[in-house]
C-alpha cells in the first residue's frame, strides 16, 4: 500500500467514505491529521474528505494535542482547510487553532495538479475565493461533502479512543485512561512522555485520578508503578 493508501484506510475507519478496506488498528486522529497535510494539495478527494470530517467531528479532536505537532507540517495547508471546515461551525477551538497557523509566503494555485494547465490556471486565479487568497492561495471554492460521512454511532463504534473522548472530553484525563487502556502499567514519567504532555500536568491528573480509585500503584523502590483500579475497568468496559 502506499502512504496514501494508508491514509484513505485510515480515514475510512474514522468514518469517511473513502473505497478500500479501513485500517486494522487503533486510529490516532491528530497523528492522522498530520500525516494527511502533505496530500491535501495533491489529492481534492482526500482534501474534501478531511475538511469534510473535521467539520463534523471537531469535538472529537484533541486541538492541544494537535498544536505540539504544527511544527511538523506546513501550516498555511491546515490553515486554509480549518477555515474552511469552521465555516458556519465558529468553533472556539478550531479558530484558536487558526491563530496559530501562518499564511503561504508566496501566492500560488492550491492544488499541484493544476499547475501546467493554462486556461485551468487563469480560471481558478480569476475565480479563487477570498479564504484561499487569505492563506496564499488560488482556489475555487471547495465543497464539504456530509453526505459521504458515516454517523456519528459508527465513528464512535469503530474508533474507542473517539468514544472516550465523547464521554470524558478531549482533555489529559481521557489522554491518560487510554494509555491504561493499552498499556496496562505504566510509571509518570513514561506515561507524560508517551502521550506528549509534559510532567507536571500529568502528574497533577494521576493524583486525581488516583484519590477517585480510578488507577491503582505499585511501589518499587521510589518508583510508583500505576494500572487501573478495577472499578475504572468496569466502568471503561462499556465503550
Amino acid at each position: 500500500m502506499t502512504n496514501l493508501d494508508i491514509l484513505y484506510s485510515k480515514w475510512l475507519k474514522l468514518g469517511y467514505g473513502f473505497c478500500g478496506i479501513p485500517h486494522k488498528g487503533n486510529v490516532d486522529i491528530e497523528k492522522t491529521i498530520i500525516e494527511s497535510i502533505p496530500f491535501l494539495r495533491e489529492d481534492p478527494r482526500l482534501f474534501t474528505g478531511v475538511t469534510t470530517w473535521i467539520s463534523k467531528n471537531h469535538d472529537l479532536i484533541n486541538i492541544q494535542r494537535l498544536m505540539k505537532r504544527l511544527i511538523e507540517i506546513d501550516t498555511s495547508i491546515l490553515g486554509f482547510m480549518v477555515e474552511i471546515a469552521n465555516y458556519k461551525v465558529n468553533d472556539a477551538s478550531l479558530s484558536n487553532l487558526l491563530k496559530k497557523c501562518t499564511p503561504a509566503k508566496k501566492k500560488e494555485l492550491f492544488f499541484t495538479g493544476f499547475n501546467k494547465m493554462k486556461t485551468a490556471i487563469k480560471l481558478t486565479k480569476e475565480n479563487s475565493t477570498n479564504t484561499a487568497k487569505n492563506w496564499g492561495y488560488y482556489c475555487r471554492e471547495q465543497q464539504k461533502r456530509p453526505e459521504l460521512l458515516y454517523k456519528r454511532e459508527y465513528i464512535l463504534k469503530k474508533n474507542k479512543k473517539l468514544a472516550l473522548r465523547s464521554i470524558i472530553g478531549c482533555n489529559l484525563r481521557s489522554e491518560i485512561l487510554w494509555y491504561f487502556m493499552n498499556e496496562k502499567k505504566g510509571y509518570i514519567k513514561k506515561i507524560s512522555e508517551d502521550i506528549g504532555f509534559s510532567y507536571m500536568p500529568t502528574y497533577m491528573e494521576i493524583q486525581g485520578l488516583l484519590k477517585n480509585n480510578l488507577l491503582k500503584f505499585e511501589q518499587y523502590g521510589k518508583i510508583k508503578v500505576l494500572s487501573l483500579d478495577k472499578r475504572a475497568v468496569k466502568l471503561l468496559s462499556v465503550i
